[in-house]
Formats: structure tokens, C-alpha cells, sequence
């Protein structure tokens, strides 16, 4: 059963981090970089206007945090590892 359970976990955790994925790569192409971090930039550097593109560096930074700390998740279970998630990380 218990490893019906992480079987099942790895496969939800799995799902999420391609649809994360999937918008990230969708952000890279409206706004033709490589990531958040780039887009803040070209916003700071007057490249880009600042609306709707902050609220898309938001978006991103916080997709790309959650899907780190899901694949971290799919490691500690790939493992055998005790996996724990706090939400407000």
C-alpha cells in the first residue's frame, strides 16, 4: 500500500512540475527571454513597460520556486526518503 501511495505522489508531483513547466516556457516565449530574472531586468532597464510584465515576473519566479520545491519532493521519494512539505516556504 505504501508504495502504492508514493507511486501515486511521484506521478501527482510528476503532472505538476510538466504543467509548471509548460507556463514557464509559455512566459519565455510572450516575452522572448530565458527567465524571470532576465524579464525584471529588461523592465528595470526600460526594455520592457512595466505592466502586465511585473505581474508576469511574479508569476514566474513563484511557478519556478514551487516547481524546485516539487522536484525536491520527487528526489526525497525516489530516494526512500521521509519527504515533508511546508507551504509557507
Amino acid at each position: 500500500m505504501e508504495a502504492l501511495l508514493c507511486e501515486g505522489l511521484k506521478r501527482f508531483l510528476a503532472s505538476k512540475i510538466k504543467e509548471n513547466q509548460s507556463i514557464m516556457r509559455g512566459l519565455e516565449q510572450k516575452w522572448g527571454v530565458s527567465g524571470y530574472l532576465e524579464l525584471e531586468n529588461r523592465i528595470k532597464e526600460g526594455d520592457v513597460a512595466g505592466h502586465p510584465a511585473w505581474e508576469d515576473v511574479i508569476l514566474w519566479e513563484g511557478i519556478s520556486q514551487q516547481t524546485e520545491a516539487l522536484q525536491s519532493l520527487v528526489h526525497q521519494l525516489e530516494a526512500g526518503d521521509a519527504v515533508s512539505f511546508d507551504p509557507k516556504r
